[in-house]
């Protein structure tokens, strides 16, 4: 998968994002637009020790490493008094990593590890390009931003939470190529019923958990065709919640995603960006719990734009219960016209092309002229 390894004529990037699924997944969707060009990048993609980071890396066939690049503790403060020390042994790391792949150009797409890459990148001064992938921009975007070569946005409006001249261009999420993955378990799901997908992100969401179950376990007989990603912490009590039937896929995550999005009627989720941009693209109509903790209520501002464009009805988690969100599901799924008006909305939110807008300013960055799909 790491073509261009050998190809001399091959830009050299490195790209770094990780901790969450909402970083490391645009940095893998990059990644492998730039060796799908003519001219195959070779990559090396960094992640944290964190997170989902191990797996999803080692299952990309991509070369990578893994640094342990520190938190800044929003709640108990006194923790970050050691916050200097470990970011700089943090960025001596880092520093050995790009004094030794000596890539062409560096890409962070966001969370905590694209801090000491993006240090290090100013300080060898290789080119510094940064993905965000929210309307309210992580912290690592808005410190970095200000020695960045690009920062590329989803959406209009992010530069004005960023330092004075930063180099902005809009360009959307970079999200997989809508190809058509046909998935085994689809056969288990039945075709005189509705289909409703339910996940958290890559770590899962113990309260969409929950409210599945307070609404379905006793009563199976009524549940639609469900897809379920549960999370790897929630898997097993979800399992053995209930003698589920076979209409009902539980997984700890779904991977493609491009195997679940084409089979759904309706999502119940959080409100992560690359979720949005999937959804948008897919044209699924969505109930959004937006994670509560997020940074700054991130996921909160990105599901209300979601729901004022017609697209998603936003509950707030407190107000989550599984009487409403049951009422929500039901209603959505038994109203069809509905469901096409938030399809067509979805529609148009859409930056299907956003991977391959971005893949052509990595490459500017690193001095080739971008070559296009194959």
């Amino acid at each position: 998968m790491d073509a261009g390894e050998h190809d001399k004529t091959a830009a050299r990037v490195l790209i770094a994002g990780g901790g969450t699924g909402g970083h490391l997944v645009p940095a893998l969707n990059l990644a492998r637009e730039l060796v799908r060009r003519q001219h195959p990048a070779t990559i090396m993609l960094i992640g944290s020790q964190r997170g989902p980071d191990r797996e999803l890396l080692s299952a990309s066939g991509f070369r990578y490493q893994l640094i342990d690049a520190p938190i800044v503790d929003r709640h108990r403060r006194l923790k970050n008094a050691t916050l200097p020390w470990r970011l700089g042994r943090a960025v001596s790391a880092a520093r050995t990593v790009v004094n030794g792949f000596r890539p062409d150009v560096v890409v962070g797409t966001g969370g905590y590890v694209s801090v000491p890459i993006g240090v290090a990148a100013r300080m060898a001064h290789r080119p510094l390009l940064l993905q965000e992938q929210n309307r309210q921009p992580g912290l690592a975007t808005r410190f970095l931003a200000r020695w960045a070569d690009r920062v590329c946005v989803a959406y209009s409006g992010v530069d004005e939470a960023l330092p004075e001249g930063s180099r902005v261009a809009i360009t959307g999420n970079p999200i997989a190529p809508q190809e058509s993955v046909e998935a085994e378990f689809a056969r288990r799901l039945e075709t005189d019923r509705p289909t409703l997908g339910v996940f958290g992100g890559s770590q899962g969401a113990q309260a969409l958990n929950t409210a599945i179950i307070e609404l379905f376990a006793d009563q199976t007989d009524a549940v639609p065709n469900l897809i379920w990603q549960t999370g790897e912490h929630h898997y097993d009590h979800v399992l053995a919640a209930s003698r589920w039937p076979k209409r009902v896929v539980i997984e700890p995550f779904f991977s493609p995603m491009a195997a679940v999005y084409p089979l759904l009627d309706v999502a119940l989720c959080r409100a992560g960006a690359m979720t949005l941009a999937e959804l948008a693209a897919w044209g699924v109509p969505a109930i959004l719990v937006p994670y509560p903790h997020a940074t700054a209520d991130h996921q909160m501002v990105n599901a209300r734009a979601v729901e004022t464009a017609g697209a998603a009805i936003t509950i707030p988690e407190p107000e989550a219960t599984s009487r409403r969100l049951g009422n929500l599901i039901t209603g959505l799924l038994d109203d069809r016209s509905r469901r096409e008006r938030m399809v067509a909305a979805a529609r148009t939110l859409a930056q299907p092309d956003a991977a391959q807008v971005i893949a052509d300013q990595i490459l500017e960055l690193a001095g080739q002229t971008p070559a296009g799909d194959p």
